[in-house]
């Protein structure tokens, strides 16, 4: 029991962002830096100290950049697309599904309006799921490139992010926001 604890402990331990560069990002990936010049870049990182980052920038030049400097460092990764699979898939289901369900028996004549729409929705309840959980097991499948905050930064002052919103007031009025968030 003590040893299952002290396993979960160190495996917990392993997970928990620690601030520094070392702990950041390894030699090799590909990050992207932003600066307070109002500047950012993409590099890979070709040496790591506690006070500076060395990085490889695309034109094959080299630069040196002091992690106090850094205002955001984030690194390349991949996201699985189950959520946006399953969207696509149904909504194919549905589109497949919604032409069927109005042909009828030679005797019985046309369906009315209430059953051709009952039978097309049976029609979609059925066939939305089916191709929604196919699109899902697709959309897991594919890993699509994007770029993913490194745990301990910020480390510096203060991170401006652009903010653009659309919201509705209470009155119904739809409002756009553009403007820039702080952060500390």
């Amino acid at each position: 029991m003590k040893r299952g604890c002290a396993v979960l402990a160190l495996a917990a331990a392993y997970w928990i962002p620690m601030p520094g560069a070392a702990s950041a990002q390894l030699v090799g990936d590909r990050v992207r830096v932003t600066i307070p010049e109002p500047l950012m870049f993409e590099a890979v990182v070709t040496r790591i100290t506690p006070d500076e980052l060395e990085l490889a920038l695309p034109g094959g030049e080299s630069r040196v950049v002091a992690t106090r400097d850094i205002l955001l460092l984030e690194r390349r990764g991949g996201r699985r697309q189950w959520k946006a699979g399953f969207v696509v898939g149904a909504s194919f289901g549905a589109a497949i599904a919604l032409p069927q369900g109005h042909a009828y028996a030679e005797g019985d004549g046309p369906p009315s309006l209430g059953e051709l729409i009952a039978r097309k929705l049976v029609f979609v309840a059925v066939l939305a799921p089916i191709f929604g959980a196919a699109g899902t097991l697709v959309g897991g499948a594919v890993m699509l490139p994007g770029w993913q905050p490194v745990a301990g930064w910020p480390r510096s002052g203060i991170t401006p992010r652009l903010h653009a919103e659309m919201r509705t007031m209470p009155g119904g009025r739809p409002v756009a926001e553009l403007g820039m968030r702080l952060r500390f």
